[in-house]
């Protein structure tokens, strides 16, 4: 596990912000898997409170959004994304050539915690809203990693969930990852970096090589479609709010993510059995 602390740029009118790595991955040459904690700005939330409205999400997460901009803790799983703020890439200047060294920065009043996304650093019930954009796939246990950003959730808080869509992309020539292939991971405690999967992801003509996730920062682990977003997220115990397959009409440029809502009941989490929901595994 690696532990080391980088320094983060500051952002503009945040009042805090953390940052923890929770697999190593990258994406466009820059490490992302990162969580971003901070109370956001404004304009953050502005962002965040249009993209729930756009999916038309009940009412009143909006309103919540809206209404405590200045008080909502935010974790945001996965890197500093143009999702919410518009200069993300010039938040953290990470070093491309070696990008396991550390990221550069010129003011290091903020600061990067880079550890293991499944046993993250925070008490439990933190956080109001935790929000993962297009990190669930790369994670060899979904299921350890969804319930562990729902333990940091406070009562009653928001998980927002973002995958590809098997269908809309090459992953379709895949076969669909079942519920019980999520369960048999999550009950074996399959850990970061495993292979076993090494033979689907060749249907995709992605390249492995030497077994090394280092080097294969882009590897899906898994599939998914709607109904074992939805399943997966009953297993938790999550009650999902809204789910959204995207459209050109809703994201010109990303047409083929699952977007999902989901809320984390107002007991205390614990992990629940998937017979106890009676569902449907076929």
């Amino acid at each position: 596990m690696l532990t080391r602390i980088v320094d983060l740029m500051t952002l503009a009118n945040s009042r805090y912000v953390k940052s923890v790595e929770p697999h190593l991955w990258r994406l466009l040459q820059f490490p992302l898997g990162h969580i971003l904690i901070s109370k956001f700005p404004k304009r953050a939330m502005d962002t965040l409170t249009t993209a729930v409205s756009r999916l038309q999400q009940r009412s009143n997460v909006v309103s919540m959004l809206e209404n405590h901009c200045d008080e909502l803790i935010v974790a945001q799983i996965g890197g500093i994304t143009r999702t919410f703020f518009d200069n993300s890439k010039q938040l953290v200047r990470f070093n491309t050539h070696d990008w396991r060294s550390g990221a550069d920065s010129e003011d290091s009043s903020e600061y990067v915690h880079i550890k293991e996304g499944t046993s993250l650093p925070w008490e439990d019930n933190y956080f109001d809203v935790v929000v993962s954009r297009h990190v669930l796939e790369h994670i060899s246990n979904p299921i350890a990693a969804i319930n562990e950003w729902t333990r940091i959730l406070k009562p009653g808080a928001y998980l927002y969930i973002s995958v590809p869509d098997r269908r809309k992309t090459t992953e379709r020539r895949r076969t669909l990852t079942s519920i019980e292939h999520f369960i048999e991971d999550f009950k074996n405690n399959v850990p970061e970096f495993d292979v076993s999967h090494e033979h689907e992801i060749r249907q995709t003509g992605v390249v492995i090589i030497q077994h090394d996730k280092y080097e294969n920062p882009y590897i899906h682990y898994h599939t998914f479609e709607a109904k074992t977003l939805n399943k997966l997220l009953m297993y938790v115990g999550l009650k999902l709010v809204q789910l959204t397959v995207a459209d050109q009409s809703l994201f010109r440029y990303q047409p083929w993510d699952l977007i999902v809502l989901a809320q984390k009941s107002p007991s205390v989490h614990k992990s629940s059995v998937i017979e106890s929901y009676g569902l449907d595994m076929k």
